[in-house]
């Protein structure tokens, strides 16, 4: 009885871990779709300065400062998301730890249980064989 709780309990938490693991998993994802925003932002705010830099500079030099003012403040838009992130992945990744803890302390207590068991049974067919032993003995004497 003892045993199916505690099995019960451990695929319970491994289920845990999963759901947790998958959780951080797609918090890394936006990260990291942040992180490329990010560096598609400044591709293209290096490739319009370099093609303002090879124009007519009385032509395109207004156009320029606006679009450059609108890069900087998507770009700043995408950091703030990405810093609202990162406490949510340093949550995440401590309830996987924890729930990876707990994971763990169920498991090495079904070991335990298990090798008790495997000692108890030894012990038992020990004494068995003692009895058994001591019986023939006691034939062969008699």
């Amino acid at each position: 009885m003892a045993r199916q709780t505690l099995q019960t309990l451990i695929r319970l938490n491994r289920f845990e871990v999963d759901e947790k693991r998958r959780a951080l998993a797609a918090l890394l994802d936006q990260e990291a779709e942040l992180q490329r925003r990010i560096r598609r932002i400044d591709a293209e705010l290096q490739a319009e300065r370099e093609a303002f830099a090879s124009a007519d500079i009385q032509q395109l030099g207004a156009a320029f400062g606006p679009y450059a003012a609108a890069s900087k403040a998507r770009k700043a838009a995408v950091l703030e998301t990405l810093a609202d992130l990162y406490p949510q992945i340093e949550q995440a990744r401590a309830d996987l730890a924890d729930a990876f803890a707990e994971l763990k302390k169920y498991e090495i207590a079904e070991a335990n249980r298990t090798a008790e068991e495997a000692a108890e049974e030894a012990h038992a067919e020990g004494l068995e064989l003692d009895e058994m032993g001591l019986a023939a003995y006691r034939r062969g004497e008699g």
